[in-house]
């Protein structure tokens, strides 16, 4: 058995752009943002993700926040995150892991496990079935903020905010086929939201069951299917996991994420908000409107509370 610590107190944060001496308004209106020159390195090219300008009335990136990946991996056992996440309208934490190897192929072909997503708005309110939810894929290490692409889940009539935390599953062939609407599972913290203090993540995976709670409550549980993942996905075509083992692809090593991202299509247009969302799908300047319309959220954004608060990490290899 192998068991990894990591103590990182308020390790995952972030930060008004104009906030950071190398930018002002001006250079976020009419300037340019070159990863390198603020950490030494570019974790990831794709979207811009390393050389961004500000151009056609669109601005930088408004935001800054971190990421946090661990080098190590694991396969099977627990992963404990013991966390406070945020408060603030379109925040997005998120505690998730990610093959090492990609050993079947890009996203979902070799599997995602969320631990925790939430949106931070005090209410969100979505009456439609087909509620939007984001990819979770980074697009901008240093500055994670709208995601391409969206998925649908049934979202029902509660209430979808801060008082509410999400585990998922992603697998399957293809964007456009995956599989975790079978495979998802969301708690709601009657009297109170999860904002209101630290509280335990876990997750329990073996080859025969995933399992996520949260201060010992189930969040989400998978049982592995009989016949696999691909059977149960009812995917047409070969099994693009026959070479695995019947959880496959949940049967590789998997790094630890965690994250705070800010807007996207995790907060859905067929969800009502206390403000309405400060951007419009499809636009080509979503971070200009976003930023227009700050006097809306800026005013539910105060001090530490906007960050995520990480008191520590375990990982055990079982």
């Amino acid at each position: 058995m192998q068991v990894l610590h990591f103590n990182c107190y308020d390790c995952v944060f972030q930060t008004l752009t104009i906030d950071d001496p190398h930018y002002n308004s001006n250079r976020l209106h009419h300037g340019r943002m070159v990863a390198k020159e603020l950490c030494g390195y570019c974790s990831q090219s794709t979207n811009w993700g390393c050389d961004k300008t500000a151009v056609n009335g669109n601005v930088l990136n408004p935001i800054m926040s971190g990421k946090v990946t661990t080098h190590a991996s694991i396969r099977y056992g627990t992963v404990t995150v013991r966390a406070k996440i945020p408060r603030g309208d379109w925040i997005w934490p998120a505690i998730w892991m990610l093959p090492k190897d990609w050993h079947y192929g890009g996203w979902p072909r070799s599997g995602e496990i969320d631990l925790m997503e939430a949106r931070c708005n005090s209410n969100v309110n979505c009456f439609d079935n087909d509620h939007e939810i984001g990819f979770s894929v980074c697009t901008l290490h240093f500055a994670y903020f709208f995601f391409a692409g969206n998925s649908k889940v049934n979202c029902g009539g509660n209430d979808h905010g801060i008082g509410e935390v999400a585990s998922t599953l992603h697998w399957g062939p293809s964007p456009s086929q995956n599989g975790f609407m079978k495979t998802h599972g969301e708690k709601d913290k009657h009297g109170g939201d999860w904002a209101d203090g630290f509280h335990t993540y876990k997750l329990e995976w073996y080859s025969d069951r995933i399992r996520v709670t949260v201060d010992g409550d189930q969040i989400m549980y998978v049982g592995t299917p009989g016949n696999g993942f691909y059977s149960y996905g009812g995917f047409g075509g070969s099994n693009i996991w026959a070479s695995g083992g019947k959880n496959a692809p949940f049967d590789q090593p998997f790094q630890l994420i965690m994250n705070v991202a800010v807007g996207g299509g995790f907060f859905s247009s067929g969800c009502s908000y206390n403000h309405p969302r400060p951007w419009t799908d499809g636009s080509p300047r979503q971070m200009g409107e976003f930023w227009d319309r700050r006097s809306e959220w800026l005013a539910t954004w105060h001090g530490d509370n906007v960050a995520m608060q990480i008191d520590y990490v375990e990982m055990v290899q079982a």
